[in-house]
């Protein structure tokens, strides 16, 4: 018997913020970040679904949730046009290459053409070659032009320090 995919917008229904939460968490240790770096909490998790700060896209196997493509919106200074921002996107590791991914991407793609979003962007850490071969096979454009920044909190204070005394 085939399995069914379905992909759904997530909701603030608490199935959907603990699946949400799950998987932040899943891809925070894949990505081998410390324990301590991935910090939301269901309450605010649920918080920012609720006022849309944050949405999500979930994909469910007989109704099993297997993955997830969260994002937020920014606008663009240069076109002043909004594009999606996919801040956390994963399929369970072992149901990856059965095409889930491909349908959370494609999913969101219809919902960007349809809110009239420019593009959709994301980041990828430059060592998760399985990660690069799969954006790289839908055929996403690679933007290796640029370097990502970022000032922390104590990197803002200590600017801000050095400037306003």
């Amino acid at each position: 018997m085939e399995e069914k995919l379905t992909i759904r917008m997530a909701t603030t229904e608490q199935s959907d913020i603990d699946a949400l939460h799950e998987y932040i968490y899943k891809l925070g240790r894949y990505q081998k970040m410390a324990e301590t770096s991935v910090t939301i909490t269901k309450e605010t998790l649920k918080e920012q679904i609720a006022n849309k700060t944050l949405e999500s896209a979930i994909a469910f196997l007989d109704g099993k949730p297997v993955g997830i493509g969260l994002f937020y919106t920014l606008a663009s200074g240069f076109t002043g046009r909004t594009s999606m921002f996919l801040n956390i996107y994963y399929v369970e590791e072992e149901l990856r290459g059965k095409g889930i991914g491909k349908a959370i991407m494609a999913y969101l793609s219809k919902l960007s053409l349809e809110r009239g979003y420019e593009r959709i962007e994301w980041l990828c850490l430059n060592w998760n070659e399985p990660s690069l071969k799969f954006y790289r096979g839908i055929q996403s454009r690679e933007i290796d032009t640029v370097i990502t920044f970022r000032l922390m909190p104590d990197d803002m204070k200590r600017l801000n320090e050095e400037v306003n005394g």
